[in-house]
């Protein structure tokens, strides 16, 4: 990693040659991993080498770069880059330069990028990304790979049964650990694909600290769900798009109401789709206890309003344009007439002050708040326990679905096939 450092000092080395006192230390030069500053002179070296292929740092997003004249995009995880661009010409010339600076392997076409599988039907023009190989992984780990599925992640009156132990009442380190490592192998997958896990994983994370055995027979019906669907991934695409024309976001909230029994508190969702594909998602129960269904509701909208104005931030950067306002979906009059109308109201004045960030965002013209009935609804899965019917309608309404994978440029469908080789 040739990058000067600020200043560091370090022990003489034990094969130090004859004659080096053991009483003098080493000033370094460069950067060695391992130091506690070997990751920021990294990302300095990076950004230094990228800037000087004019490529422009995101301020949204530092990992992306993006290179304003051939439009070409780098997202970097340490030293793992996903290089993308209609100019392929450009491509293979910045990936040669960069191979003349750094020692690097070029692995080709994306297949794979942090155990996503990346699966292009260049004929739909659809994109899968799915895990069936880490899902696989987690199942072997805990022994549940030959488990009875079941298709749904939980039962509708999971939220009623689901109570924390007496007080006193501790579980054993290995229960702890062991509810901790299932929880957190799920989250993982939830983050990259899985949005239809979001409830759930909401929901568990609240008793890491000390899960009771209901709590422990909930992850392991998780765990059979994710049985019943470890082939399954986010859709992208499909959708004809002029490359000259504005992109167009669409997003939905939603929010129960003291669904959290212990403490009272609601639990919100809410859901951003680019041309009909889901990218970004989020459920999260409530800091504070909301007094009403709109406040409630509102909490959600403006949740969402804050991570809009992201999407909007990294556009904007990125040089894409976007059909403006974005349209923000809800199912209560009550929250979208707050939206729309900055009145006091005696059941309502009390709310925070940050959750009115969404009343400014709608006046500038960058979101327009619209009413869809609890029907149509898409991010109500991220709120509260669906059935059968319904959540089949919410996996189809977020386009999560069984994903295929792609050999010798052929595209499978078989659930049958699960390749644990992930590079």
């Amino acid at each position: 990693m040739p990058e000067g450092l600020v200043e560091y000092f370090d022990q003489h080395p034990e094969d130090r040659p004859p004659g080096f006192s053991t009483e003098k230390i080493c000033k370094l030069i460069k950067s060695l991993y391992g130091l506690k500053q070997a990751p920021r002179q990294w990302q300095k070296k990076l950004k230094e080498t990228l800037e000087s292929l004019d490529f422009r740092q995101a301020t949204s997003d530092t990992a992306v770069y993006h290179n304003p004249t051939t439009g070409v995009i780098i997202i970097t995880y340490v030293d793992d880059f996903l290089i993308m661009g209609s100019n392929k010409e450009a491509i293979q010339g910045y990936k040669a330069r960069l191979g003349e600076i750094f020692t690097m392997t070029d692995l080709g076409p994306a297949s794979h990028f942090l155990g996503v599988r990346i699966t292009r039907d260049r004929n739909s023009r659809l994109i899968y990304l799915s895990q069936d190989a880490y899902f696989t992984r987690i199942l072997k780990k805990f022994g549940l790979e030959d488990c009875r599925p079941v298709k749904t992640p939980m039962e509708r009156n999971s939220l009623s049964i689901l109570q924390p132990r007496d007080n006193g009442d501790s579980a054993s380190l290995e229960e702890r650990e062991d509810y901790s490592s299932k929880t957190g192998s799920l989250m993982y997958g939830m983050t990259q694909t899985r949005p239809d896990l979001a409830f759930l994983l909401s929901v568990l994370s609240r008793y890491m600290s000390n899960p009771s055995p209901a709590h422990s027979r909930l992850i392991k019906r998780s765990l059979r769900y994710l049985q019943q669907t470890r082939d399954h991934g986010l859709v992208l695409g499909g959708v004809k798009k002029d490359p000259e024309s504005a992109w167009s976001i669409t997003a939905w909230a939603d929010s129960d109401w003291k669904g959290d029994t212990v403490t009272g508190r609601s639990t919100f969702g809410w859901l951003v789709q680019l041309e009909g594909s889901t990218v970004s998602w989020r459920a999260k129960r409530h800091e504070t206890v909301a007094l009403s269904t709109t406040e409630a509701e509102y909490t959600a909208l403006s949740q969402c309003a804050r991570e809009l104005a992201w999407v909007r931030n990294l556009f904007s950067e990125l040089l894409l344009p976007l059909h403006m306002p974005i349209l923000l979906n809800g199912d209560n009059q009550g929250s979208l007439k707050l939206c729309r109308n900055p009145e006091l109201y005696q059941r309502t004045k009390h709310i925070l002050l940050t959750e009115h960030h969404i009343r400014e965002e709608v006046e500038a013209g960058n979101i327009d708040v619209q009413y869809v009935s609890i029907h149509e609804q898409v991010a109500d899965g991220l709120t509260k326990p669906l059935n059968t019917v319904s959540h089949g309608h919410f996996l189809e309404a977020i386009r999560v679905s069984a994903c295929p994978i792609e050999e010798a440029g052929r595209i499978i469908w078989s659930t049958e096939v699960h390749d644990d080789s992930v590079p």
